[in-house]
Order: structure tokens, then C-alpha cells, then sequence
């Protein structure tokens, strides 16, 4: 997933991503961590996975979003 981050930095220089998750706040929590120490401009919200998404991916799925200007 960082590295997939790193190409989105890369080419659309993100300023703001949403990190979602399905119940596992504590995980996206460490995730929002160990990004802010790659990326301490970009800024971070931390999100519940919308429950339709939830149904599909199940307990613990965590994912990043993000919008390109």
C-alpha cells in the first residue's frame, strides 16, 4: 500500500488522503503514523469504511483515498 502511495505522491502530488477502515481503528492509526513520517506535509484523516464497502471486504479491511485536484 506505501508504495502505491508513493507513485500517487509522485504523480498527482496528493495533499490530503482519507484512511478507511472496517474496524480496526488502532491499525489505521499506525498506518497514519508511519505515513506522517514520510509525508509530513500531507494531511491525514482517518475514516469508518462506508458499510456497503464493509459488507463486501469484511472486519479489518483498511484502505487509502484520496481526490486529485
Amino acid at each position: 500500500m506505501l508504495q502505491l502511495l508513493d507513485e500517487a505522491m509522485d504523480n498527482y502530488q496528493l495533499k490530503e488522503i482519507c484512511i478507511l477502515h472496517a474496524g480496526v481503528k488502532d491499525h489505521a492509526h499506525k498506518w497514519k503514523e508511519e505515513i506522517e513520517k514520510l509525508y509530513t506535509e500531507l494531511k491525514i484523516n482517518i475514516q469508518t469504511l462506508v458499510p456497503v464497502a464493509g459488507v463486501h471486504t469484511g472486519y479489518g479491511t483498511l484502505c487509502i483515498a484520496w481526490l486529485r485536484e
